[in-house]
């Protein structure tokens, strides 16, 4: 299924892993309210669409893992400053 949008309310969360999860279509934009987070893994399921942009709000972010998805577009520019990341896996450019 689809990531809930309600996850977007947890927002003292710091680790979110979704990895591994058959998940399907896009990743919510609502996502970026999660401005604590530290941790993203969304790899390894079926999503699709483009990165929001909203994701560059995660400024606490320090791992980011989205690749084996089926993603488009491009990818927020600020994401690449993630200090651990799968983002060149991708191979989307930035935006």
């Amino acid at each position: 299924g689809a990531i809930p949008q309600e996850l977007s309310r947890l927002t003292n969360l710091e680790h979110l892993n979704l990895g591994r999860n058959q998940l399907t279509g896009r990743i919510p934009a609502s996502l970026g309210n999660l401005t604590k987070l530290e941790e993203l893994y969304l790899s390894n399921n079926r999503l699709t669409g483009s990165v929001p942009s909203s994701l560059a709000n995660l400024r606490n972010l320090v791992k980011l893992y989205i690749a084996a998805n089926d993603f488009t577009g491009c990818i927020p520019e600020r994401l690449f400053d993630v200090s651990e990341n799968d983002l060149g896996d991708l191979e989307l450019p930035s935006c």
